[in-house]
């Protein structure tokens, strides 16, 4: 079984460590983390860094796909972290700050956090001298792309990243963690954005996430910003071997705070 609850910050190293194992041969990982080979914990600490950030930003949510051992109950089971993904909530509406409310402690916290990921030095990324050389020999453009028009600065849930170890992928991990994202944002009826690359553009395609821009860069199309509008809540089925089978989500443990 696959249970989806809210990471804690003792368990970033870990998802941290999905990260990069998912992400290592991701096209734009490769372009602008190419030092990763040699500096392999700091590709991992980039993301712990990034992660453990996210977990105190405003409206964001950190969710975590946990198996669950088949059989009886026993407290002793080994239960094991496959995957993760990072939601958050945006916009001015009501719901929308019921979701971003955090303690003044929290916020102070979030902004040192802010501070410290700007201040770090990433030896697994391009120097500034090799990523202004990067952008100088690249052309990058827009286009507006289907017949959904919606806007990132509307009301809107945002799916950040979404991340399962490879040996999980397939077995509908995947799906258990968008599943939770695309019933909140139907139960509150706005839309859930996110930008998928060409990689994985297929996946969220079979959910049935509509185009609404790609970003092509040097005439070749990397990055799709997809969405999902407002229906009914549980339009979420899919056939195939993305279909979940007994996901369970600690819906109490996911509240606004």
């Amino acid at each position: 079984m696959i249970q989806i609850r809210p990471a804690t910050k003792s368990e970033i190293p870990t998802i941290s460590n999905i990260a990069a194992t998912a992400f290592w041969n991701h096209p734009d990982v490769v372009r602008y983390y190419p030092k990763r080979g040699k500096h392999p914990q700091a590709f991992v600490h980039g993301y712990e860094r990034v992660l453990e950030e996210h977990l105190y930003s405003s409206g964001a949510r950190l969710l975590i796909a946990i198996h669950v051992p088949d059989g009886p109950t026993n407290e002793n089971a080994t239960k094991s972290i496959v995957g993760f993904a990072a939601w958050q909530r945006y916009g001015d509406s009501d719901c929308a700050e019921e979701w971003k409310k955090r303690s003044w402690s929290t916020r102070l916290f979030s902004a040192l956090l802010t501070v410290r990921n700007f201040a770090t030095i990433d030896r697994s990324y391009l120097g500034p001298l090799q990523r202004w050389e990067l952008h100088r020999k690249s052309t990058e453009t827009e286009e507006e792309i289907g017949d959904v028009q919606v806007k990132e600065t509307e009301d809107h849930w945002c799916l950040h990243v979404l991340a399962v170890q490879p040996e999980w992928q397939h077995k509908g991990v995947g799906t258990a963690l968008l599943d939770w994202g695309v019933k909140e944002a139907m139960r509150e009826e706005v839309p859930l954005l996110l930008w998928a690359s060409v990689v994985v553009e297929g996946f969220y395609r079979a959910h049935r996430f509509t185009h609404v821009k790609k970003v092509s860069r040097n005439g070749e199309d990397i990055d799709y910003l997809m969405a999902k509008l407002p229906t009914k809540v549980g339009d979420t089925d899919v056939e195939g071997e993305n279909a979940v089978a007994g996901a369970e989500i600690t819906e109490d443990d996911i509240s606004t705070r």
